[in-house]
């Protein structure tokens, strides 16, 4: 497993490289952890569940990158509320309703897709990066419009008690036995660890906390 760090100039380049291979994956130091970033596709897919060896009634999570191409798979009726919202649920999934799927797939339950917004210098990078990998993938998997936010879930197995890895030494361990073939550093993991508060709207646009986490009453 080779490493790099996200503001390595050739950071972009590598994670392309990654996301056109047969094993399209990765994984990032977050805020409060560390996870796995995927191609948003098939393959991607694929790779994440091997990995995590995946349990029955899990489903995969985006990073939200460009704004825009998450708007386009939100259910109309809700796109000015993420609008409203998106600055102040930094730090949180958000779960929202979609209108547009190819079919039923590992992203979307119900019918709801929830993607994390992150801090906003971990979010620029993975704009940088979504920005350029649509400029040679035209044709998303799962949806009629090409949105290729990253995939990303927890670095565990699936259903371990010990929850996601927040160390380090660990993270890089499992990324070795894995075969994952890149690491890449942040420096933002805080001393804080833990994992993100879940947030849904449903289709009568109420909010409810799906899951409790790192700063949630702040959120």
């Amino acid at each position: 497993m080779k490493e790099i760090h996200l503001y390595d100039q050739n950071l972009i380049d590598r994670v392309i490289e990654i996301f056109h291979s047969d094993f399209p994956v990765v994984i990032l130091e977050f805020k409060h952890v560390y996870g796995l970033m995927a191609a948003n596709n098939s393959k991607g897919v694929e790779a994440i569940n091997k990995i995590k060896r995946r349990l029955p009634n899990k489903y995969y999570s985006s990073f939200l990158g460009i704004n825009d191409s998450f708007r386009e798979i939100i259910h109309p009726d809700f796109v000015s509320i993420f609008d409203q919202i998106v600055n102040a649920a930094e730090g949180a999934f958000l779960r929202f309703p979609v209108h547009n799927m190819k079919r039923q797939n590992l992203t979307c339950h119900n019918n709801m897709h929830q993607t994390l917004i992150e801090s906003k210098m971990l979010k620029t990078a993975i704009e940088l990066i979504e920005t350029e990998y649509i400029t040679t993938t035209n044709v998303s998997d799962f949806f009629n419009s090409n949105f290729q936010s990253p995939l990303i879930s927890s670095l565990n197995i699936s259903g371990s008690l010990e929850g996601t890895i927040t160390d380090k030494i660990d993270a890089l361990n499992f990324g070795v036995q894995e075969n994952i073939p890149l690491f890449i550093h942040s420096d933002y993991i805080t001393q804080t660890a833990g994992s993100y508060p879940i947030f849904s709207y449903n289709k009568d646009g109420f909010l409810r906390m799906e899951r409790r986490g790192v700063d949630d009453e702040v959120i």
